[in-house]
C-alpha cells in the first residue's frame, strides 16, 4: 500500500450524495485516494470530525480601493488566511480598472497585489463599467489570460445603461 504525504484519517467524509467514515490522501496539492486504512507521512486524526470539501467564496473585496485612501480591512494574506480557517479554499475577487488602464494592464495589477500574498487558492472577475466600454474588444484577451468572469452592474454608481449592458453581453458571448 503506498504511503501519501497527508492522510486525515477516521473522519466522516461528507459528499454531495453520501456521508460515510473513511481516511482521505492527500498528495502533493490533490486528494489521491478516499477509502480504509491509508497511511501517510503526516496524518491527522479526524475522528469525530466532519470532512468536507474546501469551500468556495465567490464574492470578496480583497484590498478595495474605498475613495479617499481607504482600503477595505482585509488585504489577501490577512483576508484569506482568515478565509482558510474557516474552510474556504478558493476565493474570487474584482478587478476594477482606471478608465486610462487596459483590463490586462488591470488584470495584472490585481494580480500583481494578490500572487504574493493569498494563502489559498484564487480567482478574478473583471468588472465592466462604463469607463471600459470602449475596452470591450479587449475582452477575449482577458478570457485568453485566464480570466472567465466578468461582473457588469446594474446599480450602483457603475451601472450601465441598457445599451452599454447589451453591447458587454455581447462581447463576453463571443468568448
Amino acid at each position: 500500500m503506498p504511503t501519501f504525504d497527508l492522510v486525515i484519517k477516521n473522519g466522516t467524509v461528507v459528499t454531495a450524495t453520501a456521508t460515510f467514515l473513511a481516511d482521505v490522501a492527500v498528495q502533493g496539492e490533490k486528494i489521491a485516494a478516499v477509502g480504509q486504512q491509508l497511511n501517510g507521512r503526516q496524518e491527522i486524526d479526524a475522528a469525530g470530525q466532519l470532512v468536507t470539501p474546501g469551500a468556495v467564496d465567490v464574492h470578496v473585496h480583497m484590498q478595495m480601493p474605498l475613495g479617499n485612501g481607504v482600503r477595505s480591512a482585509d488585504d489577501f494574506f490577512t483576508g484569506t488566511r482568515a478565509a482558510a480557517l474557516g474552510g474556504t479554499t478558493t476565493i474570487i475577487d474584482f478587478v476594477e480598472t482606471a478608465p486610462e488602464e487596459s483590463l490586462l494592464e488591470g488584470l495584472a495589477a490585481r494580480r500583481a497585489e494578490a500572487d504574493p500574498r493569498v494563502t489559498i487558492d484564487y480567482g478574478l472577475h473583471m468588472t465592466i463599467a462604463p469607463t471600459d466600454i470602449s475596452k470591450l474588444d479587449q475582452i477575449p484577451a482577458v478570457f485568453d489570460a485566464g480570466c472567465a468572469s466578468f461582473k457588469l452592474y446594474m446599480a450602483y454608481g457603475f451601472r450601465l445603461t441598457d445599451d452599454q449592458l447589451l453591447r458587454a453581453l455581447q462581447a463576453v458571448r463571443g468568448v
